[in-house]
């Protein structure tokens, strides 16, 4: 019987043995997984930083070089582990013969073939717009040199001795990638300058006396091209022109033409709002159909992107809704978005019609502001920088 108890004991003890090794396995196993999860989540937020940066310095018209210092000075505000992390600024021919680079500044265009036409490469008509961003933490880069980040050291494999298996099995490297694109755009101003944009009745910013329709409607238009304005210098993919229309004559009295990058004719249509004064015809009379069509032949004619809009002003009821209808359906038909900001009384009959002109079918599209506190926020949220994945 004794004997017997003693072999039990003995088969008690293996058991616990293999259990505490179990459990020291799974432990080691949560403190690598865990490990690596934490890292690549830190990895992916300055990845994500890193290329949103990047966005935004091309939006402004920044080179590729400016670009690329702000991509590396964001992700370096960022660590993995405790330590900073460092893009690799280099590239080199990987075994499947692609080209390996932790950034990458291109165009994207979905109609082009490939999408994203990475630098030195050029897109044949866009300026670049999108940046892909790798963050690493490895011993080395793709081209052998270090990374000071270092890999991940594991704590099971060590433990098991499996790094002495010929593979380094004690270090594993990491990485996350980010891929951000603005969207650049295409952009006809419809103005409306029948008399009725003379009316007083527009509640300015803070109070105080009304103002006429006319100047809340050129301020708004001077907020919209200055925060358009590529303040670095270069092409950053938006062209704007513009239009008015007035008169019970249906003829479009100024046209802002040829479309042309911001950058080029920026001084010329800030001058053009500016000296907007009052409205060319006193007589009344709104014929918004002509102003739309002189848009959509604007964009037809010269947008460089498939992102076209019109951005409509107007106080009041077109000449003929039924020729403003299907100028409106022409529009569409071309791909051309029609956004229509109403200033004119809350509730009649031309806020409801200028809303019909726009179709919502991809969102909000007809906005009503009758102060100028209201029409800025809507011309903020109109041309708020567009940042996506792709």
């Amino acid at each position: 019987m004794k004997g017997i108890l003693k072999n039990r004991r003995g088969a008690i003890l293996v058991f616990v043995i293999i259990s505490m090794l179990a459990l020291i396995g799974l432990a080691g196993l949560v403190i690598d997984v865990g490990q690596m999860y934490v890292a690549y989540n830190e990895l992916k937020i300055a990845a994500d930083a890193a290329s949103l940066a990047g966005a935004r310095a091309l939006r402004a018209g920044c080179n590729v070089n400016d670009t690329t210092h702000q991509v590396l000075e964001y992700a370096g505000y960022n660590q993995v582990h405790g330590v900073p992390v460092t893009l690799w600024t280099g590239s080199a021919l990987m075994p499947n013969g692609e080209t390996a680079r932790d950034i990458q500044i291109g165009t994207y265009d979905a109609a082009h073939v490939p999408p994203f036409v990475v630098f030195p490469d050029i897109h044949p008509t866009l300026p670049y717009n999108a940046v892909m961003v790798t963050a690493r933490k490895s011993e080395f880069f793709p081209d052998g040199s270090g990374n000071p980040t270092g890999a991940m050291e594991t704590f099971l494999i060590k433990a098991l001795g499996l790094g002495a298996t010929g593979v380094d099995l004690n270090h594993i490297d990491l990485y996350a990638s980010s891929r951000v694109k603005y969207e650049q755009m295409d952009i006809v101003i419809v103005q409306d300058l029948s008399g009725s944009m003379l009316w007083q009745d527009v509640t300015p910013i803070g109070g105080g006396p009304a103002i006429r329709r006319v100047d809340a409607a050129r301020s708004a238009l001077l907020n919209l091209v200055d925060s358009l304005q590529p303040n670095c210098g270069g092409d950053n993919g938006y062209q704007i022109g513009f239009v008015t229309f007035a008169g019970n004559s249906a003829i479009v009295r100024y046209i802002l033409s040829p479309l042309a990058p911001l950058n080029t004719n920026f001084d010329v249509l800030h001058s053009t709002i500016e000296n907007i004064v009052t409205p060319v015809n006193t007589g009344g009379g709104t014929p918004t159909d002509q102003g739309i069509n002189a848009a959509v032949n604007e964009l037809m004619a010269h947008a460089r992107t498939n992102n076209r809009a019109i951005f409509l002003f107007t106080d009041g009821q077109p000449n003929s809704f039924s020729n403003t209808n299907n100028a409106a359906d022409n529009a569409y038909a071309q791909g051309i978005s029609i956004y229509t900001i109403y200033t004119g009384p809350a509730g009649g009959a031309g806020q409801t019609q200028n809303a019909q002109i726009a179709r919502p079918q991809d969102g909000q599209h007809a906005f009503a502001a009758n102060d100028q506190a209201t029409l800025n926020a809507v011309i903020q949220g109109l041309i708020a920088i567009r940042l996506t994945s792709w």
